[in-house]
């Protein structure tokens, strides 16, 4: 099966092939931009000491 392709096709598989490679690092850079991939800080919860002294309505 030998078959030819035209320069157009070419050109366009080419482009295909190396588009990934241009949009990766300007995506990884907006991602990081924004601020992914970082945790928000959790508010730590103060715990009580002793006996609950509280009684529900």
């Amino acid at each position: 099966m030998n078959t030819t392709h035209d320069s157009a096709f070419l050109k366009r598989r080419k482009f295909l092939m190396v588009l990934p490679m241009l949009v990766l690092p300007f995506a990884t850079m907006a991602f990081w931009a924004l601020g992914g991939g970082s945790k928000a800080p959790v508010a730590e919860v103060e715990l009580s000491k002793g006996l609950n002294t509280v009684l529900p309505d």
